[in-house]
């Protein structure tokens, strides 16, 4: 078969059940990243038609992107090469939901409000949080190692995983870890699988540890004049005990939607036990007087809204595109001092998680390309000035970027050869390396 042609696609549509396989140009174009159209769009029902597609396209050397609702597709350069999109959506079946034994196993389409949801009337949930979870699915947060503004307070992907399976580049169907918390057998796996972006497999299957939701939780407002000065006050939220769950110091560029009573400021949100929400709700309104408490039912929850979602770019996310930074904490301050400039010439908004040494920057629809590239080679010398990493959150036609410089690249290579040998599984994406 030639690479792409009609015969391939109907080879595959052949071992796939009927209305799996599209090649029509309004379904291809749904599923376009950047300038890159698929050939064909596949749904599988299930892990072996999965399996079998990758086979095929493996024998091919037919390259594929695996998606789920495409939230954080945008996240990432686009691949290379692109002939099939994978469609995960129809895999959203709940396995096993064992809530005395506090686990759960749902299939990777399974969307991220869904499965809150089923979650909720035992009060437990997967303490962490997703941003626009009800574009998220549980493949694509576990892909991306997802984490968000309370990733200080609460876990983070790697840490939930007890079981996950997959399809690797050969088409092979693999299980790493388990259904149960202390299963321990054979290697970590699953945490080599998040935060690879598709690129070493596909996932069919996740298992969770599950927790108690708190008791309560409380998100406060404290108004600011200047990004440094909000960064000035998030620092000082962490220096008695109960810390903040979570906690960001925000700047939002006038044309960002947010009302002009929330563009700069902090927000810090307290969870636990009464006693514990109401300790750090006293040390909030003890250190500035005029903390204001966001009602979940107000109008002010759409700023919640706007920094749980801040770590999303593309064409249906809050912004166009990005940057981002991880620096030590001592080196917060600086950086907000430098982007003052920065970011009022680019008409950006910030976000800075302190206790993570997290720098969110991004732009809008109407921000020239040129000010965001600037914005970005003055971010990327910072970051090697002050032993910090950066990388654009931005994909323009056209544009590529100096590859980040990995320590542990040439062991992830290996990796990568072995268990997508023909290097098909999204080609390019993880940041340029393969």
């Amino acid at each position: 078969m030639a690479l792409g042609s009609a015969d391939t696609w109907q080879h595959l549509a052949s071992r796939l059940q009927k209305g799996v396989v599209c090649t029509d140009l309004s379904s291809r174009q749904r599923f376009a990243l950047g300038s890159l159209l698929p050939q064909a769009v596949i749904w599988p029902a299930n892990e072996e038609e999965v399996a079998t597609t990758v086979e095929l396209c493996a024998e091919g050397g037919v390259a594929l992107v695996a998606w789920g609702a495409g939230a954080r597709q945008r996240q990432l350069p686009p691949p290379w090469r692109y002939d099939v999109a994978l469609v995960l959506s129809r895999l959203n079946r709940v396995v096993a939901y064992e809530p005395d034994d506090l686990t759960i196993t749902v299939e990777s389409g399974c969307r991220w409000d869904v499965l809150g949801g089923l979650l909720a009337p035992r009060r437990l949930w997967i303490p962490f949080d997703v941003a626009v979870p009800c574009q998220s699915t549980v493949g694509g947060v576990v892909a991306s190692a997802a984490v968000g503004w309370e990733r200080a307070g609460q876990l983070c992907t790697r840490d939930l995983l007890l079981g996950v399976a997959w399809v690797t580049g050969h088409g092979q169907l693999v299980h790493g870890g388990g259904r149960v918390v202390k299963n321990v057998a054979g290697y970590d796996l699953m945490r080599l699988l998040a935060g690879s972006w598709g690129t070493l497999g596909v996932l069919t299957q996740v298992t969770w540890k599950l927790l108690p939701a708190p008791q309560e939780r409380a998100i406060g407002w404290v108004g600011s004049r200047s990004l440094v000065h909000a960064l000035q006050l998030a620092m000082a939220c962490q220096e008695q005990q109960p810390l903040p769950t979570s906690l960001a110091a925000v700047a939002f560029s006038p044309s960002a939607g947010v009302a002009e009573a929330w563009r700069v400021g902090v927000v810090a949100g307290y969870s636990g036990t009464p006693e514990e929400v109401r300790a750090g709700k006293a040390i909030l309104e003890a250190k500035f007087g005029d903390a204001c408490w966001l009602p979940e039912a107000d109008a002010a929850a759409d700023l919640v809204r706007h920094v749980r979602d801040f770590s999303l770019v593309g064409p249906a996310q809050p912004w166009a595109a990005g940057l981002r930074l991880s620096l030590l904490a001592s080196d917060l301050m600086t950086c907000a001092e430098a982007l003052a400039t920065v970011v009022d010439k680019a008409q950006a908004s910030v976000c800075i998680w302190p206790q993570r040494g997290t720098v969110l920057v991004r732009f809008g629809e109407q921000t020239p390309r040129t000010s965001c590239l600037r914005t970005w080679l003055w971010a990327n010398e910072f970051a090697r000035e002050h032993r910090g990493w950066a990388w654009p959150e931005l994909w323009p036609e056209r544009w590529e970027f100096e590859s980040v410089s990995l320590p542990h690249l040439y062991l992830s290579r290996r990796v990568k050869e072995v268990l997508d040998p023909m290097g098909i599984l999204s080609p390019g994406r993880y940041w340029r390396h393969w």
